[in-house]
């Protein structure tokens, strides 16, 4: 075995104890016999196993980071070889169900490859005995088709449907990465309130992508794509590269110091000079660094230790932080007095139901009350009506958003609009 193997298998055997059982055999144990269920496959944290037939003939060695008993991943069924300790051993037992919970999470093109190249593998063994190498055969889905009549099965249904979606976002990555160089995204701006004499205090900028075949492609549909594959980084830069760009613009029409609050994914966080490069965006376009605000959602706060460091590397440099769609995410609100937070917003989907239901009402306050209470300026996204916007204003939030005062819209509209405020 060659030395980064050996290194490989090592580290596999030593990441699996984190949700793996684990159990210690002795010498001369049988750990499966032929024609038991399969239950578990098998990873040699420590010892050696050898794999025998029904005339004790050894028909595998095997040692520290090797697998064995793995059909049990696969699919049920009976065992075809028996498993026995040559050494005192220690393995790890890894069923189905962790494998598949641990797949779920997982990227979905990463989960297709796993789905292929596991099927691929259950083809080649399924009549084989176990820990055998064997050939894979070709015309895979045509096999599997064969097989799904016999079973009534669907597998190759399920790893179509996996393939549909990996290929979609492989081709919705490309896509991303050409529209940057093609300029195809824009900033739209959604106004911010102030609700004790309805001004604009600012306004949320918000990214669109503007295809040329598919028209405007909202952030619900490229944003996921976007973090998964770590385009988000070029977007959010784009973003406040714009930001910087227009503000001047706005702040002189409306002549008042407004505000732009601009999206930052929690997965920059990762990036340990994210301060400094978002500082010399701002510097670039000569403006003061309180008048930008960066907002985050609290799933950007579950890495408390990198989010705590990032964030205060931040505040250092002037901008704002306002936490996003509050009480959707993380939703601990012991932890708002860990971070250096200044605004909360609080979801749109508590807003749109406090004109029906009274504990959309009490939430609403209980979080407007706690936010002031760590000396923090509350937004309430989605009013939509004059009812809403009233009983925002006595729960004791100082601004609102909202499809009430205005959709996002693009900066030739945002200007006109800040005329009609002024």
């Amino acid at each position: 075995m060659l030395k980064g193997q050996s290194k490989v298998k090592d580290n596999l055997a030593s990441n699996l104890a984190s949700y793996a059982r684990r159990r210690s055999y002795k010498k001369g144990e049988i750990i499966f016999k032929e024609n038991e269920e399969r239950t578990y496959a098998f990873i040699i944290e420590k010892g050696k196993v050898s794999i025998k037939d029904e005339n004790e003939k050894t028909l595998a060695k095997l040692g520290a980071g090797e697998i064995f008993g793995e059909m049990a991943l696969i699919e049920e069924g009976q065992r075809t070889a028996n498993a026995i300790a040559s050494t005192q051993c220690e393995l790890f037992l890894i069923s189905r169900d962790t494998l598949f919970d641990k797949m779920n999470n997982i990227d979905p093109l990463i989960s297709l490859l796993i789905s292929m190249l596991v099927e691929r593998y259950r083809m080649t063994r399924i009549h084989l005995p176990e820990s055998i190498k064997q050939e894979s055969p070709a015309d895979l889905i045509d096999i599997m088709r064969e097989r799904e009549k016999e079973t009534n099965s669907s597998p190759v249904k399920d790893i179509l449907t996996s393939q549909k979606i990996a290929l979609n976002e492989l081709k919705t990555e490309q896509e991303l990465r050409q529209a940057i160089e093609k300029k195809e995204f824009s900033p739209f701006f959604q106004p911010i309130i102030r609700l004790s004499d309805n001004k604009i205090v600012g306004f949320e900028t918000l990214i669109r992508w503007f295809n040329p075949e598919k028209g405007m492609i909202f952030p619900d549909e490229f944003i996921p794509v976007a973090e998964r594959t770590n385009i988000i980084d070029m977007l959010d830069s784009l973003m406040l590269e714009k930001s910087c760009e227009f503000l001047p613009k706005l702040q002189e029409t409306s002549n008042t110091d407004l505000f732009l609050s601009v999206n930052l994914s929690g997965i920059n966080f990762e990036n340990e000079h994210l301060s400094e490069k978002i500082n010399q965006t701002i510097k670039k376009s000569n403006i003061n660094q309180s008048h930008i605000r960066l907002e985050i959602t609290e799933s950007a706060l579950i890495n408390a230790e990198l989010a705590l460091s990032a964030l205060s590397k931040l505040k250092r440099i002037g901008v704002g932080i306002a936490l996003d769609d509050f009480g959707t995410g993380y939703s601990s609100l012991g932890y708002l007095h860990k971070f250096p937070i200044d605004i909360l917003k609080i979801d749109r989907s508590f807003v749109s139901q406090i004109s029906t239901d009274e504990k959309g009402i009490d939430i609403i306050r209980a979080i407007a009350n706690l936010a002031h209470n760590f000396r923090l300026k509350v937004v309430a996204e989605g009013i939509e009506t004059k009812e809403d916007e009233q009983i925002i204003k006595e729960l004791g939030c100082e601004y609102g958003q909202g499809y009430y005062y205005s959709k996002p819209i693009s900066y030739e509209e945002a200007v006109n609009l800040l005329k009609e405020f002024s």
